[in-house]
């Protein structure tokens, strides 16, 4: 898992402007969507713009990225900074700056 700052620009499926990425594999992608859910009380106490709920349909928008045969190599989410601060903390990435960030999630290592 590598946390990368880069402006991106608009997104319009996120419907937001994205800072960076932080990507990871489908292994860890199943730590972080765990470790999320499993702490969305908590997180939501400290930041009212997370809750279980928000997670499901931040999880639910995703933007896929396929080569030139159609297989998906990876895919983009955006989850809120709330939730994206808990899980730079949580993980020890190092580099973060407050914003809004997509992960983006490959197929393979």
């Amino acid at each position: 898992m590598k946390l990368i700052n880069y402006n991106y620009g608009y997104n319009p499926l996120f419907t937001c402007s994205i800072h960076g990425t932080i990507e990871m594999n489908r292994e860890d992608f199943g730590k972080v969507v765990n470790y999320l859910y499993q702490n969305a009380g908590t997180i939501s106490k400290n930041n009212c713009y997370f809750n279980p709920q928000l997670l499901r349909e931040d999880l639910g928008r995703r933007e896929y990225i396929k080569n030139r045969q159609g297989t998906v190599k990876a895919f983009l989410i955006n989850i809120r900074v709330g939730a994206t601060e808990a899980l730079v903390k949580h993980f020890s990435l190092k580099g973060y700056k407050r914003g809004n960030y997509q992960l983006r999630v490959l197929e393979t290592d």
